[in-house]
């Protein structure tokens, strides 16, 4: 779930099925144990500078499960970028 926080997945979801997820962590431990496996793209951005990455996950709420896509695009020199690469390219090997 810090992975999502970070690069502010959750800025793209309307709000009722992240408060949804929220209100069922009644403390930290709960929420730091909250899953959400996220599937990671690479996509071509239209400059080389930069870099593109589609997120996909479910979010699982009372009313079922709903799929969420999230694209972000981002200098390739920047922390999200470094972020990225440290954390979330380990992870697909």
């Amino acid at each position: 779930m810090c992975d999502i926080e970070y690069l502010d997945l959750f800025d793209e979801v309307p709000y009722k099925y992240v408060k949804s997820i929220i209100t069922s962590c009644k403390t930290m431990q709960d929420k730091i144990e909250v899953d959400i496996e996220v599937d990671i793209e690479d996509l071509k951005s239209e400059y080389e500078w930069m870099c593109k990455t589609k997120f996909t996950f479910p979010l699982y709420i009372e009313s079922g499960c709903k799929m969420f896509e999230v694209i972000k695009e981002y200098n390739s020199s920047s922390a999200t970028a470094m972020y990225i690469m440290e954390n979330l390219d380990e992870d697909e090997e």
